[in-house]
């Protein structure tokens, strides 16, 4: 009786066109990075919203949580003392600006760009390390990237602070 199989030869000829699809196929399907910012990013949204969850209910306790940024009508200032530092509130959120973001994240240079304008409407973009706008110097070039976080207050979200997640770009 005789046996036909495949020979050596098919065999590594076969091997070696299975090496040159995973090598060219994988990466699209397997975007290891991507998900990786992706996930970060998404993660630090969770964190703020609990430490500005944590912020209110701390406000709250002191009857600060009515009391708006910058608005000389209050009885007394929209801040809370945290860990030693003075945080601004608005409505007893933390008030969008990169210095009460720092301080309440605890955020490593290292690990993240943050940039931010202050004011009633300020707004801190957030973008970690890998996402092609790590060393922007700007808001706008963080913003052109397509991938950060975005916390602010404007006129849509004036009660409750916004939360943009943008990763069309990491």
């Amino acid at each position: 009786m005789k046996q036909r199989g495949f020979t050596l030869i098919e065999l590594v000829v076969v091997i070696i066109i299975l090496g040159i699809l995973a090598v060219v196929a994988a990466p699209k399907f397997i975007n290891l990075k991507h998900d990786a910012l992706v996930s970060t990013i998404e993660n630090m949204e969770g964190q703020l919203k609990s430490a500005n969850n944590l912020v209110f209910a701390k406000a709250a306790v002191e009857h600060k949580e009515a009391l708006e940024f910058n608005d000389y009508n209050n009885p007394t200032d929209a801040y809370l003392d945290i860990n030693g530092k003075q945080i601004s509130l608005h409505l007893g959120h933390i008030q969008a600006s990169k210095w009460n973001v720092d301080q309440i994240m605890h955020i490593d240079d290292a690990d993240w760009n943050v940039k931010g304008s202050s004011g009633l409407f300020g707004k801190v973009y957030m973008t970690p390390r890998g996402a092609p706008a790590f060393n922007a110097k700007s808001m706008s070039e963080i913003d052109q990237s397509k991938c950060y976080l975005k916390y602010y207050f404007d006129n849509k979200h004036y009660d409750n602070p916004g939360y943009d997640v943008e990763t069309s770009g990491c």
